[in-house]
């Protein structure tokens, strides 16, 4: 019953809230951060995808948000660690409006797996940081086998999603952010099964994580502007 909290359509108050704090965001992203999106044509407009993004900076999911339009963000959901997320009224509040969909892998993984294949019967979209933590040096860290699990059970593909320059503004040794150029390349879309013909691992997981680790990090080499 708690889990079905976070895949039922919200308010209308959260919808204010959302548009609100959207453009605060939306503003921010264009003055402090001046946010470059590029690739954005590789997203395909009615299939379900999951979003892989690398993570070193608390600011990765707020300046991937305003990369989308409004209609875009509405089909879109976000995973994130239910000790954050969860923590107080306000981040409660938050990730509600926002349609975060508070999740602890480590402690329950079906329960997580299941409340994503749920949430994309109505959405299209899914953000899931396959690194599972902020990178502490900036470059790309292993990516755990779980965004295989993700993708076999929804039946999703896999779009691999390069964020720079949020580590250079906010990472984790600094209290606060500064201004700094991001820029945030999409790739195109790829599945389980194409992901786990080549790669390295023990297991099917193991190689599918591995070649959608690869496809993140080379996206900074494919330079295809699309604003």
């Amino acid at each position: 019953p708690e889990a079905a909290e976070w895949v039922r359509p919200i308010r209308l108050g959260h919808k204010i809230l959302g548009l609100i704090l959207y453009g605060i965001v939306a503003v921010l992203a264009r003055l402090m951060f001046r946010l470059q999106v590029i690739g954005k044509d590789n997203l395909p407009m009615e299939d379900r995808v999951v979003l892989t993004p690398n993570h070193v900076s608390y600011l990765d999911p707020i300046l991937l948000a305003p990369a989308f339009n409004l209609r875009e963000l509405h089909r879109t959901c976000w995973v994130g660690w239910s000790g954050i997320v969860l923590a107080g009224p306000i981040m409660r509040l938050i990730t509600r409006t926002a349609n975060i969909l508070p999740i602890d892998p480590d402690r329950d993984p079906g329960a997580a797996l299941a409340l994503v294949d749920t949430a994309l019967q109505t959405k299209t979209r899914l953000v899931w940081f396959p690194e599972g933590r902020r990178s502490p040096t900036g470059e790309i860290t292993e990516f755990l086998p779980g965004i295989a699990l993700v993708l076999e059970r929804t039946g999703a593909k896999a779009v691999p999603v390069h964020i720079s320059g949020t580590y250079e503004a906010w990472p984790r040794s600094r209290a606060l952010p500064r201004p700094h150029k991001v820029t945030i390349r999409f790739g195109a879309p790829v599945s389980a099964d194409e992901l786990a013909e080549h790669g390295e691992g023990a297991n099917r997981p193991a190689r599918v994580a591995d070649v959608l680790q690869g496809k993140v990090a080379a996206l900074p080499e494919q330079e295809s502007p699309n604003a």
